[in-house]
């Protein structure tokens, strides 16, 4: 019986190294897949920040270019009304002036 005490807490010393290799291999795997999930992470906020970056820009040049519309029917309009007025005073030959220097578009 004196021989397998020694022999028992031999064995059970090398099954505590062991739990605890496995135990630290596991935890560093665990750390690992930790880093690659917040390296993803990382990538996909960038993403989603240089998206919306561009989603403002675009919606910023939309808004410009419905501003330029409505002025250019504005203009439209007045053209429109400044003619009328002009064709009201029997000036034939302003109206034809006028639109004999508007160029047409190819």
């Amino acid at each position: 019986m004196d021989y397998y005490l020694p022999v028992a807490t031999m064995v059970l010393l090398f099954a505590v190294i062991g739990g605890k290799f496995y135990v630290g291999a596991a935890i560093e795997k665990v750390r690992k897949r930790a880093i690659e999930a917040e390296v993803q992470m990382r990538k996909a906020r960038g993403a989603l920040k240089a998206f919306e970056e561009s989603n403002a820009t675009e919606a910023r040049l939309i808004k410009a270019k419905e501003r330029k519309k409505l002025t250019t029917e504005k203009q439209i309009t007045k053209l429109k009304a400044e003619l009328a007025a002009l064709e009201d005073h029997g000036s034939a030959t302003v109206k034809s002036s006028l639109i004999d220097k508007i160029e047409p578009k190819s």
